[in-house]
């Protein structure tokens, strides 16, 4: 799966200049090689964290969904969910 041109146009617009916003990318994905080079290969701008790098109750907290997008802020609080709605609320962060 190729991430959406649009995507990494909205990461570069939205959130790089944010110093209030990261996107973070948690890979559920077995095999860290396989991982990072589907992160490359589609020049993914955001940070990769791989699945031994996470505590796994992260993984299943927050969503089961594959992908998913979830704003959450700092003391971890779900604000968002759902890949319109979090690009609409991030926006509004300031």
């Amino acid at each position: 799966m190729q991430a959406a041109p649009q995507l990494v146009e909205s990461y570069q617009k939205d959130v790089v200049p944010n110093p209030k916003v990261e996107m973070i990318h948690l890979s559920r994905d077995r095999n860290n090689a396989a991982a990072l080079k589907w992160a490359s290969k589609d020049k993914l701008p955001w940070p990769t964290i791989m699945r031994d790098q996470i505590d796994a109750s992260l993984l299943t907290h927050y969503s089961n969904r594959l992908p998913t997008y979830i704003l959450i802020d700092r003391e971890g609080n779900k604000v968002a969910e759902g890949k319109g709605p979090v690009w609409s609320k991030l926006k509004t962060i300031k």
